[in-house]
């Protein structure tokens, strides 16, 4: 089943951002109304939108930039209230220093894809932007290539290339390359041809 959406969003806005990786420990909590510390990321995207990392509470909430910065009262935390659009959980049953510690965009012209580097649990998740969807995740907890301790910060460069830094004992930084399918194929298809 599609997740159900949380905001209704103004005409105009994107689709509206719903639940993703939403646990069964943890739905009969209420959100909370307020950022916990340390708010960790922050990235504005091409069509106007504000993706706020807010590590502890294991979520990005998504703001309208137009409207974010105007004296507002929001105690609630209500949809559609201060630009406030909604918010997208990441493994929300994540204790400690919580699960969304970094967050870039992919670098297509819609910026389809949003990555998340998750610190705690030691992945980089990959969900749909507009939806909040979780798509996949890779990367284990470890210390050999594709492995992470402590994965702390995430870039995506113009060619759609993942880098990732780690803290604590890790101290290094990986570089995961996009590879399209399409082309290992036809690498395979010719190195078969040659072989034969």
């Amino acid at each position: 089943a599609a997740p159900t959406p949380l905001v209704a969003i103004p005409e105009g806005m994107p689709p509206p951002v719903v639940t993703a990786g939403l646990t069964v420990a943890a739905q009969n909590q209420p959100p909370a109304p307020h950022f916990r510390n340390p708010v960790h990321a922050v990235r504005v995207t091409h069509d106007g939108l504000v993706y706020v990392a807010d590590r502890v509470n294991d979520r990005i909430q998504v703001f309208d930039k137009k409207k974010v910065g105007a004296v507002c009262q929001n105690p609630t935390g209500a949809s559609g209230v201060c630009g406030f659009l909604g918010e997208i959980f990441v493994e929300r049953d994540t204790l400690g220093p919580g699960s969304t510690w970094d967050i870039d965009v992919s670098p297509d012209r819609q910026q389809k894809y949003l990555f998340n580097a998750d610190g705690s649990n030691n992945y980089v998740w990959t969900l749909l932007r507009r939806t909040g969807h979780i798509l996949d995740r890779f990367g284990r907890n470890g210390r050999n290539a594709g492995q992470f301790h402590w994965v702390h910060n995430l870039a995506v460069d113009s060619k759609g290339n993942i880098y990732t830094s780690e803290v604590d004992t890790g101290k290094r930084i990986q570089k995961f390359v996009l590879r399209d399918d399409d082309d290992k194929d036809k690498h395979d298809d010719d190195k078969d041809k040659r072989d034969k």
